[in-house]
């Protein structure tokens, strides 16, 4: 299986810290940090594990024992870049703390300290030892409830430990490429939508925040099992999509003889790749499906095509263009000022993903089926409904089977919005 992800283990290199920028407006005080007890203090401290650092813990010795770095060269440093990490924080807290964005802006700054200790962290559970009792201080200086609020982040970071289901870019990509060989694309209802399912990577979770002293983006990838939920949930949603019977009614398949023989096809090609690759438990469940709804078309077509031969032919009905367009008929300008409004209010998009000129260009074009464009929702099902109801009137296809089939939209938990998924949020706001 092709590997397009080169993968580092953080066990196999070293990252060297770094000391931090000192803040504006912070100052030093004379003979800094000999300058008072307290600093005196934590200098020791830091001091003192630093002489005792590798051989401090097993992880660390092991450490010691792969790279045979130079401690002095490496992390001579560390004592007095930590200390001066501590009070940037402390001065960050004081700034920060009455801004309307304070927790962001400080946990951030929590976040480009732990990275100035290098990978692995040295000092880091000092840094996080004084931070923690300067926040548990009871002199009232900053409001209970915050204080409460950063210490529990800091909890949750010093308590995290990786998911036990390891999240491999490449196993991912391996397992997505194992639904798109089993799924019958072949087949001329879904053909139209391999290209586009083949260049999608659904990984991606969501997109936590980007830091803005790191200048870097979080994301949280799904773990295997989570993304073979989602294949399984997209099969029974892209099956769904076919009516055989219905389309047979409508006079909409012409070809039922050509149609069941590439069903035949299909269903052969199916077992075959089935025979040959190895699926786990949860893969098994969008097997099952395909390989059920593969057998219920042929056992159709197998009694359809000979009544169909009988029949008198029907009267061609003139095909229907499909309408890849939502029709606005309003101020291009109006409604991308409207847009803007809602993403600053409500944080509709994603904008790693989908800009909002981007969003403005897909409402507006004339063919959306030739532009690369996906969007990617911040907001919930609801506030979604929600906005489209109110757009609607200026469009003249704005109709949420062409949201659902243009197969644009993904919600905030990154899956296909499908009809069911807006009508179950047209149902909660009754």
């Amino acid at each position: 299986m092709e590997k397009p992800f080169i993968e580092i283990d953080a066990k196999e290199f070293i990252i060297h810290p770094f000391e931090i920028q000192k803040p504006e407006g912070y100052e030093f005080a004379e003979n800094y940090p000999n300058c008072c007890h307290s600093h005196k203090h934590n200098y020791k401290l830091l001091t003192d594990y630093l002489e005792r650092f590798p051989f401090c813990c097993d992880n660390h010795a092991d450490f010691y024992k792969r790279f045979k770095f130079d401690k002095a060269k490496v992390y001579g440093q560390i004592p007095i870049w930590v200390l001066k990490a501590v009070d940037y924080t402390w001065h960050t807290i004081e700034q920060n703390i009455n801004e309307d964005d304070w927790f962001d802006a400080i946990t951030e700054y929590f976040e480009l300290c732990f990275w100035s200790m290098g990978t692995p962290a040295v000092g880091s559970h000092i840094y996080l030892e004084l931070v923690e009792l300067n926040l548990q201080r009871k002199d009232g200086k900053f409001p209970k409830d915050k204080c409460k609020a950063l210490l529990k982040f800091l909890t949750e970071v010093n308590k995290y430990k990786p998911a036990q289901e390891k999240t491999d870019l490449n196993l991912l990509y391996s397992t997505y490429q194992k639904w798109l060989k089993a799924f019958p694309f072949d087949l001329p209802f879904f053909s139209p939508l391999k290209p586009q399912l083949t260049k999608s990577l659904p990984f991606v979770k969501e997109v936590t925040r980007r830091n803005r002293y790191l200048g870097m983006v979080t994301a949280k990838l799904v773990t295997p099992t989570e993304l073979v939920a989602s294949l399984y949930r997209r099969t029974q949603h892209i099956l769904s999509l076919i009516d055989t019977t219905k389309l047979q009614k409508q006079g909409l398949i012409s070809q039922a003889e050509k149609l069941s023989i590439d069903v035949l096809n299909e269903n052969h090609r199916f077992k075959q790749r089935t025979l040959t690759e190895i699926y786990n438990k949860g893969e098994k469940q969008y097997i099952k499906t395909i390989k059920k709804w593969l057998e219920n078309e042929k056992d159709y077509f197998k009694e359809i095509v000979p009544k169909l031969k009988q029949a008198p032919a029907p009267k061609p009905k003139k095909e229907k263009t499909p309408k890849n367009y939502f029709g606005f008929s309003g101020d291009t300008n109006a409604l991308l000022t409207v847009l803007k409004a809602l993403q600053l209010r409500v944080d509709m998009l994603k904008e790693d993903f989908t800009t909002v000129h981007n969003f403005h260009k897909l409402l507006t074009a004339k063919d959306f089926s030739n532009l690369d464009v996906k969007v990617h929702l911040n907001c919930d099902n609801k506030q979604f409904y929600y906005i489209i109801t109110k757009l609607q009137p200026y469009f003249t296809n704005l109709k949420w089977v062409t949201i659902a089939n243009s197969m644009l939209f993904l919600s905030e938990g990154n899956s296909l919005l499908g009809q069911s998924d807006l009508s179950s949020a047209k149902n909660f706001r009754r």
